[in-house]
């Protein structure tokens, strides 16, 4: 699925980018490919990937002819099509997917992004960056509530990096406790959010870039925690002053 542009999660998230700029001769092709690491979701009961790219192949004298492809394999052989288009978008795009819609959940999840310029004379450019996953395992015995929380998890910061003010969207699986923090690079507590009772659904947090004390954060980057029963996730975020 896919939706928004304007380009600016449990417990993996992994952050690669992707860039290729090519011009097709007659005798050479190039391909650029980004493999994930591999990711051990053999627990896990649901998984949502989610990246951002940027992909367009209608400039040039022969538009239109490069293929685009986001696979993912369970046993690092097999690999299914999660994209394969030649359409494209100039602009940031964000798109996700439910992992275990398409593969088993093993300890062998990897991710395959594929930029293609295999055709004469044309111009290809690719990006792709703030790639998340988010996991969900059952909650452990003995741990109030049934089941899973649901697809919980950061869905974006807007914008980042980061001026004056923000706002951060984040999904919510099940009613439960939720807490979103702010640490800087040395680990130290900036700020706490959010921390309280959160309805499922998506949730709009109004970010006014001010540390707990109602200081301005200074230039740099932070990293944004969020933790809800069977999540933890963490988001990078630059601020520009």
């Amino acid at each position: 699925t896919a939706g928004g542009s304007n380009e600016p999660a449990d417990s993996k998230d992994f952050r690669l980018a992707l860039t290729v700029s090519d011009r097709g001769l007659p005798s050479t092709t190039a391909r650029t490919t980004l493999l994930s690491p591999i990711f051990d979701l053999s627990d896990a009961t649901s998984a949502v990937v989610g990246y951002w790219r940027w992909y367009t192949n209608n400039l040039g004298p022969n538009p239109g002819q490069d293929w685009w492809d986001v696979e993912v394999t369970s046993d690092g052989e097999t690999w299914v099509s999660l994209e394969h288009t030649t359409e494209s978008a100039n602009a940031w795009t964000f798109f996700s997917f439910n992992v275990d819609a398409y593969v088993p959940l093993t300890d062998k999840i990897q991710f395959r992004f594929v930029a293609r310029d295999d055709s004469f004379d044309s111009l290809v450019e690719a990006a792709v960056d703030d790639i998340t996953l988010a996991v969900t395992r059952s909650l452990p015995t003995g741990v109030p509530g049934e089941g899973a929380v649901s697809c919980a998890g950061f869905v974006g910061v807007y914008p980042n990096p980061l001026g004056l003010a923000g706002r951060i969207v984040l999904r919510q699986g099940t009613r439960a406790r939720l807490q979103i923090s702010l640490f800087d690079v040395a680990g130290r507590l900036v700020r706490r959010l959010v921390d309280a009772e959160a309805d499922p659904g998506l949730h709009t947090l109004q970010f006014d870039g001010e540390d707990g004390a109602g200081r301005r954060l200074a230039s740099g980057v932070y990293f944004l925690k969020l933790e809800t029963p069977g999540v933890r996730q963490y988001r990078q975020v630059t601020v520009l002053r």
